[in-house]
């Protein structure tokens, strides 16, 4: 085997282990996994919120992703009795966190419960 010929496989060897490197380092650190967290959007406005019925896995925790036009409405006094939730939504993106532990429906209002809406929990 040529000198020229040693430093093309120990190039080659390089950038191969470079690249795998490179691979492993790239990977997220913390992946989400299926099932790991329940993501669900609804939007708040003075007419109540939308959409208002939701179906989560029980036991998977739940991000709820709320964005608030107003904070000048009853809407934006958000409640959860069942999880002793009390959110005073902001104009903007608003997160509430929770993991339902038990099956059925689970309520949730403005402060004069004149909107409502229901998570249905399932196994």
């Amino acid at each position: 085997m040529t000198n020229k010929t040693k430093k093309i496989i120990i190039i080659g060897a390089v950038v191969a282990l470079a690249f795998i490197v490179f691979l492993i380092s790239s990977k997220p650190a913390a992946s989400i996994k299926k099932d790991e967290v329940q993501i669900i959007q609804m939007t708040e406005s003075a007419n109540g919120y939308a959409p208002n019925t939701f179906t989560i896995k029980k036991g998977v925790p739940v991000r709820w992703e709320i964005e608030a036009s107003s904070d000048r409405t009853c809407a934006s006094a958000l409640l959860v009795p069942d999880y002793q939730i009390r959110a005073f939504l902001t104009p903007g993106k608003n997160v509430v966190e929770f993991t339902p532990q038990k099956t059925g429906p689970i309520g949730f209002s403005c402060s004069m419960r004149m909107f409502t809406g229901t998570f249905n929990v399932i196994e």
